[in-house]
């Protein structure tokens, strides 16, 4: 850590918190000052190996010299335009998704909550025209925050207080396609799901589901979505999750790694559905702007140019390995899944003691659900450094 950074005592930030921050998100109690790679320092002067760097949107790891020079560069150049201008970076960075994932168009916005609307009003606008508006999502499922992609989660504890919700959204079983079926009727707009599961216990879809979801919508006239913000620009091992069953969405949501640390959100729609939105329909104020763009293009270049599908794909299988012979082991572990750098261990109990003690040993991962420990470590860790997290965490599990 560098000893030029100012570093304010514990006691003084939690205060400035408890005093002036709204109290919206559970606090674990550390003060973090600076990151570099897959490392970040306390406020203490401990040096700690994250494995959830952004909850996975930092997919350089933390302050990437990759990025240092074009975010400086940029600053100097042009940070915000609204967007009735063009500028050089949008179409660009759009041209790269596109090139990556499917034949469509992008719009861009700030966050997934923020993409995951756009993608619905999308699907409602599609379907006004048949009189269609409802929705079908999946228990267990996360889309966001705001009013309707909360209303799309499929978990009613992200439910409570909000109430009334936003009408015409049904929750079917994930993975079930008969529950899917039993929902479908003449205003079904869409089907929306994540190809895996994230928040819900990092849950991957089978590629028989979502082929038969596939079949479904070309049958009905439905619109697919599918949610990859945690999923999307090389977290399962290819560019999108999709890209792992052979399946094509007709919209696609992104945001999370996509703008390394820099927030961005942008959906992708295929030309019939994504020319429906003209001048009027929808808008981001911040979307697209010269600043995020330039970033996020460089965030596909830095992990194209560097290989790092051929990293997460390498080092993930060792992983995957180590967690399932460890799960012969010990019965503590109920089971390992994911795809790439996303990988939940479920175990019997609720993981907070779990997460605590790996936090004491050095070592910072995430939860999904109440009881799958979700590691989502930056595509370009270091193997030594990926298995010295793997050791702590055996070492937690085998004490637990």
């Amino acid at each position: 850590m560098s000893e030029t950074t100012e570093i304010n005592t514990k006691e003084d930030v939690m205060s400035l918190y408890d005093q002036y921050v709204i109290p919206s998100y559970l606090k674990n109690g550390m003060v973090l000052v600076q990151g570099e790679g897959s490392y970040v320092w306390g406020s203490d002067g401990e040096r700690y190996l994250d494995l959830y760097p952004g909850w996975g949107s930092n997919p350089l790891g933390h302050a990437p010299v990759e990025l240092q020079e074009v975010i400086q560069e940029q600053a100097k150049v042009l940070l915000h335009l609204p967007n009735n201008y063009c500028h050089p970076w949008q179409g660009k960075l759009a041209k790269a998704i596109i090139e990556k994932s499917f034949e469509g168009k992008c719009f861009f916005a700030n966050s997934g909550a923020e993409a995951n609307e756009g993608a619905l009003k999308l699907a409602r606008l599609v379907g006004s025209q048949k009189g269609r508006h409802e929705v079908i999502t999946f228990k267990q499922s996360f889309h966001g925050r705001t009013f309707a992609t909360l209303t799309a989660t499929g978990q009613d504890k992200v439910h409570k207080g909000f109430e009334p919700l936003v009408p015409g959204f049904h929750y079917a079983e994930f993975n079930n396609l008969e529950s899917v079926k039993a929902l479908v009727n003449e205003k079904t707009a869409a089907i929306m799901l994540e190809p895996i599961q994230g928040e819900g216990g990092v849950y991957p879809a089978t590629t028989e589901f979502l082929k038969g979801l596939r079949a479904l919508c070309d049958e009905h006239g439905i619109v697919l979505i599918f949610d990859e913000v945690q999923t999307g620009i090389g977290r399962t091992g290819t560019w999108f999750g999709f890209q792992q069953y052979g399946v094509e969405p007709d919209v696609m949501t992104l945001a999370k790694a996509l703008g390394g640390g820099i927030p961005i959100g942008a959906f992708v729609a295929k030309p019939q559905f994504a020319d429906k939105m003209q001048p009027g329909t929808h808008a981001s104020t911040f979307g697209g702007s010269p600043f995020v763009c330039a970033v996020a293009q460089a965030v596909l270049d830095t992990i194209e140019n560097q290989n790092l599908l051929i990293n997460v794909n390498q080092l993930s299988a060792k992983v995957m390995q180590r967690f399932e012979q460890l799960k012969g082991e010990l019965n503590v572990i109920k089971d390992v899944r994911g795809s790439g750098f996303l990988i939940g261990i479920e175990v019997e109990e609720d993981v907070s003691l779990l997460i605590a003690k790996c936090m004491e040993k050095g070592v910072l991962v995430n939860r999904a659900g109440t009881n799958v420990l979700r590691i989502l470590p930056a595509l370009n860790i270091f193997e030594d450094d990926l298995m010295k997290g793997v050791d702590v965490i055996e070492e937690v599990l085998r004490d637990a």
